[in-house]
């Protein structure tokens, strides 16, 4: 195959793969949320900023924050169910 054909296939791919990732995104804007902050985070500590005190007190709250959420949200919600139905559909 010749350099110029390969090279279109890999642009060709490429942009394949960039609608995807945005069509992906779209549905899951969660997901593509917490992506962009982890990177964010790991740009930042690769850098050579993890002994900043402000790094380390940006990644306390993001990782407080993250647990506050994942055990208050579930449990808000079942607080709202009543125990004698959940208890009868098992």
């Amino acid at each position: 195959m010749p350099p110029d054909a390969q090279t279109e296939a890999d642009m060709e791919a490429l942009l394949h793969d960039l609608r995807y990732a945005a069509r992906q995104m779209l549905r899951q804007p969660v997901f593509a949320t917490v992506a962009v902050v982890t990177l964010a985070i790991g740009k930042r500590v690769v850098r050579g900023e993890p002994a900043r005190p402000r790094t380390f007190a940006g990644v306390a709250l993001g990782l407080s924050a993250a647990t506050f959420t994942a055990s208050y949200l579930p449990a808000r919600r079942a607080a709202r169910v009543d125990p004698i139905i959940a208890l009868r559909r098992g």
